[in-house]
């Protein structure tokens, strides 16, 4: 249990920036913070089911606690969705932040009206 603390401390560190920061930047830095602290709960949590990599060499193997290596293929998959949807996230606000020469989300909201 003592190893979840750190993994939810970068958790929870992530939603802090994304509700305290008013910079777009930031913003994203710390979804990426908080999606990085999710990846590593669920390697946590897939770990916890057994010990040994699911790799049978002979059959005196049968009876060990394997790994279910569906949730690691499941966390490489995230990791991957989670790295281009921050890449395009960063186009994005590259281009929101040319043509309203702002990085604040307040100051980004009243420069285009809503």
């Amino acid at each position: 249990m003592i190893e979840f603390i750190p993994v939810l401390l970068v958790i929870f560190t992530g939603f802090s920036g994304i509700m305290i920061n008013r910079n777009i930047v930031m913003k994203l830095i710390s979804l990426d913070i908080m999606n990085t602290g999710m990846v590593c709960f669920f390697v946590l949590i897939s770990k916890m089911s057994g010990s040994f990599p699911p790799i049978i060499h002979s059959l005196d193997e049968m009876n060990l606690d394997f790994v279910d290596p569906i949730p690691q293929a499941v966390i490489v998959t995230a990791i991957v969705i989670g790295f281009s949807t921050l890449s395009l996230s960063i186009a994005l606000t590259a281009m929101v932040i040319e043509r309203t020469k702002k990085v604040k989300v307040d100051d980004i909201e009243k420069k285009v009206g809503t």
